[in-house]
């Protein structure tokens, strides 16, 4: 039986909206975890950005506020 490590899939820090994430744990195979994070860095993204993005769609959430928080209302917005 081989050996897997449990990998962090958020660093904690605040996304967007200054929020601070939890980190969580979660088993995937390497051979899943690596396709994925080739992927990932080849269209510009974190491995972390397309699972916060996955999660959010299969929750019915926006997938855009999983990434960078919730939208600032217009009138904070710089002009």
């Amino acid at each position: 039986m081989a050996h897997r490590q449990a990998t962090y899939v958020s660093s904690g820090v605040g996304i967007g909206s200054g929020a601070v994430t939890s980190n969580r744990i979660v088993r995937i195979s390497d051979a899943v975890w690596s396709a994925a994070k080739a992927r990932a860095e080849v269209e510009g993204s974190s491995i972390s950005d397309v699972v916060r993005r996955l999660l959010a769609t299969y929750a019915r959430l926006d997938p855009d506020e999983a990434i960078h928080g919730p939208a600032k209302p217009a009138w904070k917005r710089k002009a």
